[in-house]
């Protein structure tokens, strides 16, 4: 029996029993759809649960340097290590935290989170800007007195976005013009303390705010590495760089 004749007997097999072909065809069909569905969902949960869990920050670790008097890291050396890790590094950021009160006119925010940070920390956050811009390099290097504003600091204090961007913030006593306010962060609700209450000033600015000595300032760096859950190889490079 040739290979013809099989397949003359297959049709004529298949048309004498019409509803047990449909039949088999059918499951066949619904088995192959049930199989290829359930990959896209659990694909796409996967994916979902990944981008969720980088937007939080899983991907970004904090490098807290120990400074002592004869030997510490400063600013330029953690950016010579940034840049020769580039293939496992994205963004990075020196990070200072400042204690502040900010009052324009005759309003006040004591609450507001103010932190000097890098050119690179919008996108190191995933944040974006409602108005204006964020804060630039020639900014840093030059210790302008610039900061851009959260949502509710740019409401509580001037009204509405637009009326706050080049207007004067007081900080401790000293002026800065806001050049730029970040999108809404929490949907929900604009309360002091919050997401949205926050201000970025150049890092440079913020550690000549608080009158850091030459071995004091920058100790806190933000990193974020390009590798998914390779925090362990990030962490045993920083280790061999002796930083």
């Amino acid at each position: 029996m040739n290979i013809l004749q099989s397949f003359k007997m297959a049709l004529k097999s298949i048309w004498g029993n019409k509803m047990r072909s449909f039949l088999t065809m059918l499951g066949i069909i619904i088995g192959v759809a049930s199989v290829i569905i359930l990959v896209s969902i659990v694909n796409g949960q996967m994916s979902y649960m990944k981008d969720s869990f980088t937007s939080m920050g899983t991907n970004q670790m904090t490098v807290r340097l120990t400074n002592l008097t004869t030997r510490y890291a400063d600013v330029d050396e953690m950016y010579q290590f940034y840049n020769d890790n580039r293939d496992l590094f994205s963004h990075m950021t020196p990070s200072v935290s400042v204690s502040a009160k900010l009052k324009y006119g005759t309003e006040s925010l004591e609450d507001t989170t103010v932190t000097g940070v890098s050119e690179d920390y919008l996108g190191m956050k995933d944040q974006t800007l409602e108005a204006g811009r964020f804060i630039s390099y020639s900014d840093i290097a030059s210790r302008q007195k610039v900061c851009v504003a959260g949502y509710y600091v740019a409401w509580k204090l001037y009204g509405s976005v637009e009326n706050a961007i080049d207007k004067t913030i007081k900080m401790n006593g000293s002026a800065y013009r806001i050049v730029g306010v970040i999108s809404r962060q929490d949907e929900d609700e604009l309360e002091a303390g919050g997401t949205d209450d926050i201000l970025y000033l150049p890092y440079s600015s913020a550690a000549k705010n608080e009158q850091y000595g030459k071995n004091q300032q920058l100790r806190v760096f933000h990193i974020r590495y390009r590798l998914y859950g390779k925090s362990q190889r990030v962490s045993g490079n920083i280790f061999i760089g002796n930083i």
